[in-house]
């Protein structure tokens, strides 16, 4: 239960900040060059990457959200719930997803269709 209520958190913060496209594929870069994953043997450079990635969204967000000076931090705010569902998912049953995704688009139209 904890992850679906912690998915519609997420999915609301992203329609909250109306995440592009662009930002979107920054923070899937910067999730998965995650250096803190165990047995890592070059995790200097997956740092350096994960950093240019960091930079790359900053500079977006910056650039094209004049008006928005905390969108960036905002929208990193949103990596630690994203990492911790991504590490929920690893163990739910493969025949269970189909389930668990169609609860949550469900609560998340629902939720929507109220605004």
């Amino acid at each position: 239960m904890e992850v679906i209520e912690r998915l519609i958190y997420l999915y609301h913060k992203f329609h909250q900040l109306k995440v592009s496209n662009e930002e979107y594929a920054c923070m899937k870069a910067i999730n998965f060059l995650n250096q803190d994953i165990r047995g890592l043997t070059s995790a200097s450079q997956l740092e350096q990457l994960n950093k240019r990635y960091w930079y790359i969204c900053q500079d977006f967000t910056e650039y094209k959200y004049t008006h928005q000076p905390n969108r960036f931090p905002d929208l990193m705010m949103c990596l630690p719930e994203i990492r911790y569902i991504a590490g929920k998912m690893v163990n739910v049953p493969l025949e269970q997803l189909p389930l668990l995704f169609k609860v949550v688009l469900h609560s998340c139209k629902t939720s929507v269709g109220k605004e």
